[in-house]
């Protein structure tokens, strides 16, 4: 569970296009992928299992240049996506009118991360909506912003923001995982890697190790994505639709 050296794939899903970020409800039996500004919904006949995988025909326009990544929270009432809009990179966060349809989401509320790096490609939020990882296209930083009101987006701390440097430009897709012990980040132009490095220290990012894990994957990890137990793993690879 949760180590790269141990990953093995199993299956590869063609969606016949090229995706950004993806994710799925709490009980991994309906996926979302996003395309430019659309966000495409999935059914899964058996939960977390991709060979089961079939597209519904349930899309949404999010009224965004393009999603990068997206999550759900709060028994999937509630969809947040780091996306673009007109050069600017926002998180938006969503609320489903029914759950588990996704052309009933409406925006909530939105905040522009613009300033904290290069044209965010990745971000990963805390399951207790408690803190915000975000990676940018460009530097090869790693910034944690925490929630004063869990999953309120308008209390993000931007004063208080802890940034480090990973090595590892042109980041696209990231995830925190294993208790928040783990940290994965997809490579997006510069190479066809997927890298995971460890936090001695859960959710400190001062406390990252230097030594990292490597996996030969696709072209461009744009969406990582974790069944909870951490015992299969989800990419959305650009280049390989």
């Amino acid at each position: 569970m949760w180590d790269l050296t141990t990953a093995t794939a199993t299956y590869n899903y063609n969606l016949g296009f090229s995706p950004y970020g993806l994710g799925f409800n709490s009980s991994g039996n309906i996926m979302y992928v996003s395309l430019a500004s659309y966000i495409k919904q999935y059914d899964l006949s058996t939960p977390w299992d991709l060979s089961t995988a079939t597209y519904n025909w349930k899309q949404v326009n999010s009224g965004t240049t393009f999603v990068c990544d997206l999550y759900l929270f709060d028994s999937d009432k509630y969809m947040y996506t780091l996306t673009e809009i007109s050069g600017i990179r926002y998180i938006i966060k969503f609320k489903f009118g029914t759950v588990g349809d996704i052309t009933t989401i409406t925006e909530d509320s939105k905040v522009s991360v613009d300033g904290i790096d290069i044209g965010a490609n990745g971000f990963h939020i805390e399951s207790d909506l408690s803190k915000v990882y975000i990676t940018g296209s460009v530097s090869d930083k790693i910034t944690k912003i925490e929630f004063n009101t869990n999953g309120d987006l308008s209390t993000l701390d931007f004063t208080n923001k802890q940034q480090v440097a990973t090595g590892y430009a042109y980041s696209g897709g990231l995830y925190i995982g294993n208790s928040g012990q783990n940290l994965y980040i997809g490579r997006t132009i510069v190479s066809d890697r997927l890298y995971q490095r460890n936090m001695t220290t859960s959710h400190d990012l001062s406390t990252l190790g230097g030594t990292y894990t490597t996996l030969l994957v696709g072209q461009q990890i744009y969406g990582i994505m974790f069944k909870p137990d951490g015992t299969k793993m989800y990419l959305a690879d650009y280049d390989a639709s």
